[in-house]
């Protein structure tokens, strides 16, 4: 029993990856990152899953994420702010020799909202492979 819980433990750790954040008053307020997939032995990417929650409770504000790889865009909104639900997740194939995505997180309305993300590459088989640290291109 102890070692399928370690493993579970482990196996949590490397399949995704989190980010929180806050966006501002302004209605227009959007945060903007980047990240790349790379194989990291594992094999090579083949595309990118994530998802966004809204966390602040008691508000008609809802979070919504973009993510764009190549010519490919995709989108999904957390429609209930404040509860433990995720968006429903975006799965973004990997394109030609672009490894680069570009996700772009905002709200519908006024008001400040918290955020999570979850995020992870994988490769065609579904195996977990290579996951750049987000780098900030605009926080708001």
């Amino acid at each position: 029993m102890q070692i399928g819980i370690v493993w579970l433990c482990q196996a949590s750790g490397v399949l995704a990856h989190d980010q929180s954040g806050t966006l501002g008053a302004q209605a227009s307020a959007t945060d903007y990152y980047e990240l790349t997939c790379f194989d990291d032995n594992n094999g090579p990417p083949d595309h990118l899953f994530f998802e966004v929650r809204g966390d602040t409770s008691n508000t008609a504000v809802q979070v919504s994420g973009q993510v764009v790889n190549g010519s490919q865009a995709a989108s999904a909104t957390d429609h209930t702010s404040g509860d433990s639900n995720y968006s429903p997740q975006l799965k973004v194939v990997h394109e030609g020799d672009n490894d680069v995505y570009r996700m772009v997180i905002d709200k519908n309305g006024p008001g400040t909202a918290r955020y999570s993300l979850e995020y992870h590459c994988q490769t065609a088989s579904g195996v977990h492979t290579g996951t750049s640290d987000l780098n900030y291109l605009q926080i708001q």
